[in-house]
């Protein structure tokens, strides 16, 4: 089981499906990965402090770190570049792409990393968008790849695909290769 920060959470306070990607983490994920659940963070742009949130900081020291953005409803599409994510409560239109959402995070927890450290990040950073509600069979966008994409296919098998996107970024990052 995944060591899970925070331990344990009350499910009506959050929202749904990160609660069926908290406990598939915890449940799925070896005691190697320490998963950070809704990690507030913030910027400066322009002397004007910019509010934010990792719903997930997924870190296994083999690997490096994902910063995953999750989103529930029941769809997502993207229309004249505006996301909408259709839920039971007629849908509602999202300030950004999840899939930027998430890089933010994971630019900004690698430079926050480099800067405290004073050096390189040793490991893959990474991010990625689970939708834990639906199936999706191919890119909703060109920015928004199958291969940073977990779905509800992959939520049985979750430590395999985590694993796949580390991979991705390897790759992506080394000129094709792999572990």
């Amino acid at each position: 089981m995944a060591i899970m920060h925070p331990a344990s959470i009350i499910e009506s306070a959050h929202v749904k499906s990160e609660v069926k990607f908290y406990k598939a983490c915890r449940d799925q994920l070896s005691d190697k990965y320490h998963v950070f659940y809704s990690v507030r963070w913030y910027s400066e742009n322009n002397g004007i402090r910019e509010d934010s949130e990792c719903d997930f900081l997924i870190f296994n020291p083999n690997y490096g770190f994902i910063c995953i953005e999750v989103k529930g409803g029941y769809s997502i599409t993207v229309n004249g570049g505006e996301w909408r994510l259709d839920d039971d409560r007629g849908g509602r239109i999202l300030k950004c792409s999840p899939y930027v959402q998430a890089e933010k995070s994971m630019r900004f927890f690698k430079s926050y990393y480099e800067e405290e450290l004073e050096t390189r990040f040793p490991g893959i950073y990474a991010c990625a968008v689970a939708f834990p509600n639906y199936n999706i069979d191919s890119p909703i966008t060109v920015d928004s790849p199958l291969e940073i994409t977990i779905d509800m296919n992959d939520m049985s098998d979750l430590q395999r695909r985590i694993t796949e996107v580390f991979r991705y970024y390897q790759g992506a990052r080394a000129g094709g290769s792999s572990f």
